[in-house]
């Protein structure tokens, strides 16, 4: 599924190509061409100079996760959108579809915006070349032809009022909004199909009648660290380590 985009289907469970993000396999764009040094900051400095600010916040409340975009112009609530997400997104994944979806309506104006997200992790791939992230390259795309955009970096829950109502709206989504369809990150795909493999492994270990000799020992995957270590210190008393003389 992951490396060569086939549908596959394993324990009555379907995976398609449509429902994990694309893998990024080659750079996009040319070094040179990259050049968002002074459009993506991290300097901890918050301030309102662009007459148009847009905040996004990623919200995650037990399984539930959402995100929002949140406009003011001069300083006046003017727009927003709001999601529910599914709880294979991320925070992270979550900041970074909100961002996407803000970059559009920032496009469509030639006047100076800034897109404020309060996860600096999240602004850390759209501005590097090597980024894996198929959302951080659509954004980084949208940037290069669109120079009136800049991101930054808003810390939360300090009284920023834009923050801090993007942040109310983003609960607000997690609970109360329709489930909007998006990817899955490929680390969700990977983990659920190796919580799948062990589990079938265990089901053909506990159904088999081979290697019941040894069948005392562990028989779960998870107790297997915790064995492995007890294996080594036994062997540290049969062999302990020479002393230095």
């Amino acid at each position: 599924v992951t490396r060569f985009g086939k549908f596959s289907h394993i324990e009555d469970q379907n995976f398609g190509r449509k429902d994990k993000e694309g893998k990024i396999s080659t750079i996009k764009f040319h070094p040179a061409s990259l050049d968002l040094e002074d459009r993506v900051s991290f300097d901890h400095i918050f301030n309102t100079y662009e007459p148009i600010n847009i905040y996004t916040v990623g919200s995650k409340i037990d399984d539930r996760t959402g995100g929002v975009f949140y406009v003011r112009e001069n300083n006046i609530s003017t727009a927003k959108w709001m999601a529910q997400l599914k709880p294979r997104n991320s925070l992270f994944h979550d900041e970074l579809i909100a961002i996407k979806e803000a970059c559009p309506l920032s496009s469509q104006s030639n006047q100076p915006i800034k897109i404020w997200t309060d996860r600096e992790s999240s602004l850390h791939p759209t501005s590097c070349l090597k980024t894996n992230s198929p959302l951080a390259q659509d954004i980084q795309n949208i940037l290069l032809n669109s120079p009136n955009i800049k991101l930054g970096w808003i810390r939360a829950h300090v009284g920023h009022e834009g923050n801090e109502t993007a942040d109310l709206l983003a609960k607000k989504a997690t609970l109360e909004r329709i489930p909007t369809q998006y990817p899955a990150p490929r680390n969700f795909l990977k983990k659920k199909l190796h919580t799948i493999s062990t589990q079938l492994c265990q089901n053909e270990w506990n159904n088999g009648d081979t290697g019941r000799s040894v069948s005392p020992h562990p028989t779960k995957s998870q107790d297997l660290p915790n064995s492995l270590e007890n294996t080594r210190n036994q062997v540290r008393l049969i062999f302990p380590s020479p002393q230095k003389t």
